[in-house]
This record gives structure tokens, C-alpha cells and sequence, in this order.
């Protein structure tokens, strides 16, 4: 069907033979906010606006030749079985931390929760402190010795917890 000097099929604009097609599988593909979906998810993008034949084909060709796909995608399913994490053999030697984000402000200021749980003895501690803080948290337990790096945390914590 004619309309308005393009070429249509079911509402669908024509693409002719050329490099038009292989932008359009570019950026329906990886290009936007969509970031390499399968063959299927680009072909429904795809076909919601634009009609050639053989599309099913050229978009299943384009998507197992991608290789941003081939680096990224497993193609072993299942990935294995969970593993449980190791039984701690002593207290405080296995952590875990948790922040809690988004609260009311006390009367002090601080609107977010600090938690470390020992998982051997399940015993918490729970530190009320400001989001900037929580930075400073981040930053110092991701080092190559977090057990020794959390302990003067905590401490050097405690100290700061006083001057508030």
C-alpha cells in the first residue's frame, strides 16, 4: 500500500535491501536503552515499526554473530548448583554488613543504620550513622583484610559515634 510516498505492509514501513537494515539490527540490538536481548525480543522491536523479508533471519544471523553477546552470555544452563558458604570455626572471623538507607533524621542528624552481624555467633552490632559515613564504610572494608580492616572500623566508630 502507498501512503504519503512511502512504501507500507500492515502499517509497517518497507526497508529496502542496503545498510539502512544493519543500522536498524544495530540499534535495535544493542543500541539505546534495550543493550543485547536475544534474537527474539530484537525481532518484536523490530517488527512493531519495520517489515523485509527474511527479517526473522537476518536478526537470528546478527544476534549469534554479536560479540559482545558471545563474551557476556553463558550458554551452559544450569550454572551449577549453590554452594552454602563455609561454617565459621570462631567468632567475628566471617561478617556480614548490611546498611539500612532512607530513614526519618533524628534529633543528631542521622538517618541511616549501620549492621554487622558475626555469623558464627550471630551476635549484631547496629550503628545509627549519616549517609557520608556509610562512604567512609565502603570505601575502608573492601581492602585486601577486612576482618583486621572492620575491627578498627568498629572502633575508630565508636569513637566518632561519642563525639555526636
Amino acid at each position: 500500500m502507498l501512503n504519503d510516498g512511502y512504501l507500507f505492509r500492515a502499517n509497517r514501513l518497507c526497508i529496502p535491501v542496503g545498510s539502512v537494515r544493519l543500522l536498524l539490527l544495530q540499534e535495535a540490538h544493542g543500541g539505546g536503552l534495550m543493550g543485547h536481548f536475544g534474537a527474539t525480543k530484537t525481532l518484536d522491536v523490530l517488527a512493531n515499526h519495520f517489515f523485509w523479508p527474511q527479517m526473522r533471519r537476518d536478526v537470528q544471523r546478527f544476534v549469534s554473530r554479536c560479540t559482545t553477546c558471545q563474551k557476556a552470555k553463558s550458554h551452559l544452563n544450569p550454572h551449577g548448583l549453590y554452594m552454602p558458604l563455609p561454617v565459621p570455626s570462631i567468632p567475628w572471623a566471617d561478617i556480614s554488613m548490611d546498611f539500612v538507607l532512607g530513614l526519618p533524621r533524628t534529633k543528631r542528624g542521622r538517618d541511616s543504620v549501620f549492621v554487622v552481624v558475626d555469623r558464627f555467633s550471630k551476635m549484631h552490632i547496629s550503628y545509627h550513622v549519616i549517609k557520608v559515613m556509610l562512604l567512609f564504610i565502603l570505601l575502608t572494608s573492601f581492602s585486601k583484610r577486612l576482618y583486621a580492616c572492620m575491627v578498627c572500623l568498629l572502633l575508630l566508630f565508636q569513637i566518632v559515634m561519642r563525639s555526636f
